[in-house]
């Protein structure tokens, strides 16, 4: 149906919806649309498509530049589909997943474009509030526009591609900006397989995965590479709250002869934990070679780290206090508070003219998809040493550059580096000289100075 410039498609109570073509494109119009999928089985092309290598079948949400396009899932509804969100420069792409069975498939090929992929070129955005996503073959958020991925309940789970292979990625930011701002819910990495890769061929995108409630849960694969990349990109793993469990996550890069911005890959801990995995010995694993750069810092709700598998662990990075002063607050300018969205927009912190000691901070816009505002920003690194308030730009469409919704300055506080607890029965060896100011917790097993 049709109601003034928004086309609606609704699905609810059909036992089984095929869409014969091959590439169902969703908004390939200058207007809105919105598909709604509520006690419903869709499933574009053959039903068991993505068994086969090289299948091509797949579903558009928001195809060309300017289109405005909306999948909503709902309980009782099953999708099975390759899923490609913001396809075109100027597009605006969303999925609202509240219940049911997301199934986004792919194939085992170097034929990029046949991956599940949020963000391909224009503005995309993935909710996940209930429910189940299965992922299978290299998912990628943010592949040359602007990918952003929030759960807050329900489960993000990648599988093993089902012809057996075990060449599978979780890209975040392949060429392009990415979110992954997990506040509820579990996001499990750890097929076969599988591997996290943050930042491949990426020249100045930006990268931030945050944790950021206490509910929050993610396990990282085997294989995790940080800042594949070179030019001016930023990675950050901003750990708030929960539980990042991982492996050590290397960290290396194509051609470091052109990285010209130190510490652009940042871990930051402010309250969270760190889980340690079995047979590994590194938070972030020993450069590739000497030109990367890398900081852990802790602020002032603390880190901690968990040694409860079977090994022992080594940490040879510093656990840096946060020193100077960092963002407290982002206001919302009054243009983003007053628009309607369907995608939520990227938040991009630069210093302001002259300062180049202030580094690392992160913002993430909190929006309401039911309402389409945005409803506040969460500061997810404060950062360090900014010797004046940096500039939010508010940018809704990364590709082309000309949606951006507002400016606002940041405000500033002194730092505080707050404690340090390490928990679990393993040993854990800190190898490095470390500034953290606040108290230091053994609440089990053993803690070294090496």
């Amino acid at each position: 149906g049709m109601t003034g410039d928004c086309v609606h498609v609704v699905f609810d109570g059909a036992s089984y919806v095929q869409l014969p073509s091959n590439a169902v494109s969703f908004g390939a119009v200058d207007l809105e649309t919105r598909m709604i999928v509520t006690n419903s089985l869709l499933t574009v092309g053959e039903q068991a498509s993505y068994l086969s290598d090289g299948s091509s079948y797949a579903l558009h949400i928001g195809t060309v530049g300017n289109s405005r396009s909306v999948l909503e899932v709902l309980d009782g509804a099953v999708i099975t589909s390759k899923l490609h969100v913001a396809e075109n420069s100027g597009s605006v792409g969303a999925v609202y997943q509240r219940g049911g069975h997301v199934f986004g498939t792919g194939w085992n090929s170097d034929k990029y474009p046949g991956q599940p992929t949020v963000g391909v070129s224009g503005h995309g955005y993935y909710e996940l509030t209930g429910g189940t996503f299965t992922g299978f073959c290299r998912p990628r958020i943010g592949a040359g526009g602007t990918g952003i991925l929030y759960v807050d309940g329900g489960t993000f789970v990648m599988k093993q591609h089902f012809i057996g292979t075990t060449h599978s990625w979780f890209f975040m930011g392949y060429q392009g900006n990415s979110v992954l701002y997990l506040k509820r819910g579990t996001v499990d990495l750890r097929a076969e397989g599988q591997n996290f890769m943050m930042g491949l061929y990426n020249a100045n995108g930006d990268s931030s995965l945050t944790l950021a409630g206490e509910d929050a849960y993610m396990i990282t694969p085997t294989s995790c590479q940080i800042g594949w990349a070179s030019g001016k990109g930023v990675f950050r793993i901003n750990v708030n709250d929960g539980v990042f469990e991982s492996c050590s996550m290397g960290r290396r890069t194509n051609n470091d002869a052109k990285r010209t911005n130190p510490d652009w890959v940042h871990v930051n801990f402010n309250g969270g934990t760190w889980k340690t995995r079995s047979g590994e010995s590194h938070l972030v694993s020993p450069a590739e070679n000497v030109n990367f750069f890398c900081r852990t810092t802790v602020y002032e709700k603390g880190a901690v780290i968990d040694c409860d598998y079977s090994t022992d662990v080594v940490l040879s990075e510093p656990l840096q206090g946060a020193t100077g002063n960092g963002v407290d607050t982002v206001p919302l300018p009054p243009e983003v508070a007053e628009a309607t969205f369907i995608a939520p927009p990227f938040v991009k912190i630069v210093n302001a003219p002259g300062d180049v000691t202030g580094n690392g901070a992160s913002a993430y816009a909190l929006f309401d998809s039911k309402t389409g505002k945005v409803t506040g920003v969460d500061v997810t690194s404060r950062g360090w040493d900014y010797a004046e308030p940096p500039t939010a730009i508010f940018v809704y469409d990364y590709a082309t550059g000309v949606k951006t919704n507002g400016v606002s300055v940041c405000t500033l506080r002194a730092n505080a580096s707050g404690s340090f607890t390490k928990k679990g029965k393993r040993t854990l060896t800190l190898n490095a000289t470390n500034t953290w100011q606040g108290a230091t917790v053994l609440a089990g097993g053993k803690l070294k100075l090496g």
